[in-house]
């Protein structure tokens, strides 16, 4: 069994570099449990870090099933890696992230890769400012956000300007700024697996970009509405086209 989930792919220019790179995930919800799912396939070590249990109400919009309710999230995760992979290359950290550190400051600093998809910002920006001040020199950054039916995929990488760091700064605001849907509006399992998977094709780019392989594949931040599937690219994109982005 083992390799058999990444049997159509091995031969792609990004493979070699994603089944070698380590990669953290903060969260284990609507985004990121789809998201370890995504990249458990593909091959990656994928360390995920969430201290919250499988409720019933995470049917409608996470990677879990009734067997899960109970269960901490990351130990779920596990088992569903498991099943659908065969091969499990997962490290699950049952913890929270906060500013009293843990084990999770030394994951981010360990990845390649560094994801975030939690449901709040403090936590979020914790995992930022860790990769920002002390995460490896090559290595790539990415936030999923999500609503019921938009999101919204934010990339920066450690050797970019530092204007594209201040422009992704600038998308944080206070907790209390926050407008919080009706629960029954919060997530949907479509619209969390779609940000999940543009994720994937943005970490894959980055991984081809970093091989020695092939020629460079565009990185962008993007925002979609899927009532009209419209894809906006805002002004503060970042697009190797416009030699924002070069290849050292």
């Amino acid at each position: 069994m083992n390799g058999t989930h990444t049997g159509r792919f091995k031969g792609l220019p990004w493979f070699n570099r994603i089944s070698e790179a380590t990669v953290f995930v903060g969260g284990a919800g609507g985004i990121s449990s789809w998201l370890t799912l995504f990249l458990s396939r593909a091959g990656a070590r994928v360390i995920v870090i969430d201290n919250d249990t499988v409720g019933e109400e995470n049917l409608a919009g996470q990677c879990y099933g009734k067997e899960d309710i109970g269960k901490y999230k990351v130990d779920a995760l596990s088992d569903v890696i498991t099943r659908l992979c065969g091969e499990n290359k997962l490290t699950p950290l049952n913890a929270l992230v906060d500013s009293k550190g843990g084990q999770w400051p030394v994951g981010v600093q360990q990845a390649d890769i560094v994801c975030v998809g939690f449901d709040n910002l403090a936590a979020r920006k914790l995992v930022y400012d860790q990769w920002k001040a002390n995460g490896k020199e090559e290595s790539f950054f990415i936030d999923g956000r999500l609503a019921a039916e938009s999101g919204q995929i934010f990339i920066l990488e450690k050797r970019w300007p530092s204007d594209y760091y201040k422009a992704y700064e600038d998308t944080y605001f206070p907790e209390n700024e926050r407008v919080e849907l009706p629960c029954t509006m919060k997530a949907t399992t479509h619209c969390g697996a779609l940000i999940a998977s543009l994720m994937t094709a943005q970490i894959m780019n980055w991984c081809n970009n970093t091989s020695e392989e092939t020629m460079d594949r565009q990185l962008s931040n993007m925002e979609f509405h899927l009532q009209i599937m419209a894809f906006d690219q805002p002004a503060y994109k970042l697009n190797v086209e416009e030699n924002v982005i070069q290849s050292t």
